[in-house]
């Protein structure tokens, strides 16, 4: 009967629009329908476009234009539009399945549960079209702060329902996070008490495309070291939190100097990346960056034609979860 009161508002912040038709029709054709849609077009040079796309549906959602302030402002923005009882996320890339909401919800409503998120077939342009989301960033055991924070359990945001009222009590997203801020979010809700759990059942069309990358895997990194480092300043964590945010950070200061390592060889600065592998050692980076390390010391020019050969043969690139 809960089920059946809670009354369901979707938020979706659009800055690209390629794929927005997809998206709202996904959203529209929900086998429980959404009781209201926010489309919240955060600056986006499309506008134009992103209106004629939601004219369609007329009364049906509500369109709400800002300044461009990033995703988590956009979230924000519609979060405070809405008066459901839940949200549903759900970024306008993305696609959901028919019965996303129906058994989200179910899911919701099997326990004393203020959260869920599910799996996720991920299309589009990238290496890893055709696996699924939990594939690469696969959730195990209870959500707890803990197991955000070492990435046992990674949330798809396209995939969450949550009550509406437990973001509003950690004060919605952090708008000065440009990227991240749904990790962050994720965190503090649980830090805060509020009960996430999953399906394993995937629900969502995670599409990865060139326009939703944003930059290369050494500013990926850079971002999710900003956002673990303002997680350690805003969370009060217990100190075996704090050894499992300071262990993701050391590991991601041993990713991020090895990524710098690979630029500055392919740029031709030797000297540059041999410190940088050194350093990706001393973060406990593993033997790939000790053997690049060395092999640079030993034969540089030598290492540095073996890696542009690599890089001509195409070598997937290893995927970079965010923090």
């Amino acid at each position: 009967m809960q089920q059946q009161r809670d009354r369901v508002g979707v938020v979706i912040p659009v800055y690209r629009a390629h794929f927005l038709a997809d998206c709202l029709a996904s959203v529209f054709a929900q086998t429980r329908p959404p009781d209201r849609v926010a489309v919240v077009d955060d600056g986006s040079p499309e506008g134009a476009l992103i209106e004629t796309l939601v004219r369609r549906y007329g009364d049906r959602l509500t369109l709400i234009r800002e300044e461009n302030r990033g995703a988590g402002a956009a979230r924000n923005r519609g979060i405070q539009a809405l008066d459901t009882d839940l949200i549903g996320f759900i970024d306008a890339d993305d696609e959901w399945l028919p019965q996303f909401l129906e058994r989200q919800l179910a899911l919701l409503h099997s326990g004393d549960w203020d959260a869920v998120y599910a799996n996720g077939d991920i299309v589009g342009d990238s290496p890893l079209r055709g696996m699924r989301f939990m594939d690469t960033a696969p959730s195990e055991g209870p959500v707890s702060v803990e197991a955000l924070l070492s990435q046992r359990c990674t949330v798809l945001t396209s995939s969450v329902v949550v009550r509406r009222q437990a973001l509003v009590d950690v004060g919605l997203f952090d708008e000065d996070l440009r990227r991240g801020q749904d990790f962050d979010m994720w965190v503090r809700l649980a830090a805060r008490g509020v009960k996430f759990t999953y399906s394993t059942r995937p629900l969502v069309k995670r599409r990865i495309h060139s326009q939703n990358l944003s930059g290369d895997s050494v500013s990926e990194l850079e971002r999710a070291a900003a956002v673990l480092s303002k997680v350690r300043g805003k969370l009060a964590l217990a100190p075996a939190q704090l050894q499992i945010l300071d262990r993701r950070a050391q590991a991601l200061r041993a990713q991020l100097a090895t990524e710098q390592g690979k630029k500055t060889l392919l740029a031709g600065d030797v000297a540059e990346a041999r410190t940088h592998f050194r350093e990706a050692v001393a973060a406990g980076g593993g033997w790939k960056p000790r053997i690049a390390s060395l092999a640079l010391q030993l034969a540089p020019a030598m290492t540095r034609q073996a890696y542009l050969f690599k890089l001509r043969r195409g070598a997937a690139p290893t995927p970079i979860q965010p923090a």
